[in-house]
């Protein structure tokens, strides 16, 4: 995953360039071949313009997967539950009655241990998988496919090294 070319932010820049798809490319090739590029005053009026920022504590985004499950029984993932927590202080803050759509993009299979510790209080020191089945019998929701390849799947690489040591092992990996 490269996180520096995120296309949740490259729609951002697709969106404050007019949705000019040529603007768009130029703008991601040039990251990419230079590892930056520059807004034009124009997408920075839009961003300002468009959208709010902010953040919330690991704290908050427990007590919000909490409260969500408990009212309502959806299972909310660690990002959703900072966008959901993030808007609840926009709110709070804010005379804004505009309707309001938070998307939930990521699985809660994905953050088993922080998503159980937070609807039960625990402190999980179950295994992955331990956790995904606890999960799935709390939440009823399918344990997605990628998951279960992943517990069937056979362990092709099991060296460990001291981080110091980890170019050279990758090296004798790589037959380099």
């Amino acid at each position: 995953m490269d996180i520096l070319i995120s296309s949740n932010f490259e729609r951002l820049v697709f969106l404050s360039c007019g949705m000019d798809c040529e603007a768009d490319k130029k703008f991601m090739d040039n990251l990419k071949t230079t590892g930056k590029y520059e807004v034009t005053k124009e997408m920075k009026e839009f961003i300002d313009e468009s959208f709010i920022g902010g953040f919330a504590s690991e704290k908050m985004v427990s007590e919000r997967i909490k409260n969500v499950f408990d009212k309502t029984g959806y299972v909310m993932d660690t990002h959703t539950a900072v966008a959901s927590a993030v808007y609840d202080e926009y709110l709070k803050n804010n005379d804004d009655d505009t309707k309001t759509v938070i998307v939930s993009t990521a699985s809660p299979y994905k953050f088993t241990r922080a998503v159980l510790n937070s609807i039960d209080g625990g402190d999980h020191k179950e295994g992955d998988f331990e956790l995904v089945d606890k999960l799935n019998e709390i939440s009823k929701i399918p344990i997605p496919k990628a998951v279960e390849d992943i517990r069937e799947a056979k362990v092709l690489h099991d060296i460990v090294c001291d981080k110091d040591k980890m170019k050279d092992e990758v090296s004798s990996f790589l037959n380099l």
